[in-house]
């Protein structure tokens, strides 16, 4: 597989212009050593990288981006030692967490809106308390007379104490309500986590055969699906039950129907 860096203003230009692979296997072109190792030069009190036959002028500050599909990529040594690797894929907690907040949002809309309505508040509190502490910092510092002394600086922290205290109140009322919300959320943990695990042992089909590919936006949109279709009920557990009971059921269906006839006495 041969790789095309973009052209010699991107590296020149440094971190305004990074450079992005995609896809790549578990192997990679030797092409892309210098710059991987950084094989720089200087010539003339100028920075040189040499890619191929051609010499390009070099900024410390470019960045290479380099990503994989892979699940479960395994990388030589020698790779390891030429980049900087981090592991974005999707864990059991994370896509527990997801899919509680999906069906959360199917069955107590107001609730989950609300919960995000505190999210944001929340943060625009602490960015604003942020900003009146420094301010009052700024005051203190700044002033060239006591502070007894400086009316102006006196008017100014009394309204930033009020603020201050007012946006604290606000805060401690968010995380107690923020507290209750998480305490129904709770509920559909379960419904969460069953179906979070369901995703993980779909995924390994892959390990029988690598056309068993299956997205986590399809597994997604099943899911949402699955929770308008099963039975209603005012019981909590009863609706858990027809939750779980449904989604097991359409995903077991459109598994059979993507799986080879050899394959499908393994999974059923």
């Amino acid at each position: 597989m041969v790789y095309f860096l973009a052209s010699d203003v991107t590296i020149q230009d440094g971190c305004s212009k990074p450079i992005l692979i995609e896809n790549v296997l578990e192997q990679l072109n030797a092409a892309l050593d210098p710059v991987l190792m950084r094989k720089t030069y200087k010539s003339g009190g100028i920075l040189y990288i040499a890619i191929g036959e051609k010499s390009i002028e070099y900024n410390p500050c470019f960045r290479l981006y380099i990503t994989t599909k892979l699940r479960n990529p395994h990388y030589s040594p020698e790779i390891f030692n030429k980049i900087t690797l981090i592991n974005s894929a999707l864990t059991l907690e994370a896509l527990d967490d997801q899919l509680l907040g999906i069906v959360v949002a199917k069955e107590q809309p107001d609730l989950q809106e609300k919960r995000e309505y505190l999210i944001v508040q929340s943060a625009l509190n602490s960015k604003t308390l942020k900003e009146v502490e420094d301010n009052i910092l700024q005051i203190l510092s700044a002033s060239g007379v006591s502070i007894l002394e400086d009316e102006k600086a006196i008017e100014i922290l009394d309204s930033s104490k009020i603020i201050s205290t007012d946006i604290k109140r606000k805060q401690v009322a968010a995380r107690k309500t923020a507290k209750q919300i998480d305490e129904f959320r709770q509920n559909y943990r379960s419904i969460a986590k069953y179906s979070a695990t369901l995703y993980y042992s779909i995924i390994d089909l892959s390990n029988i055969n690598p056309m068993y590919q299956y997205s986590l936006s399809w597994f997604i949109n099943l899911y949402v699906v699955s929770i308008d279709m099963a039975n209603k009920s005012k019981n909590l557990e009863r609706r858990l039950d027809f939750l779980r009971k449904t989604f097991t059921y359409n995903l077991y269906q459109n598994i059979c129907r993507s799986l080879f006839d050899k394959n499908k006495v393994k999974k059923s």
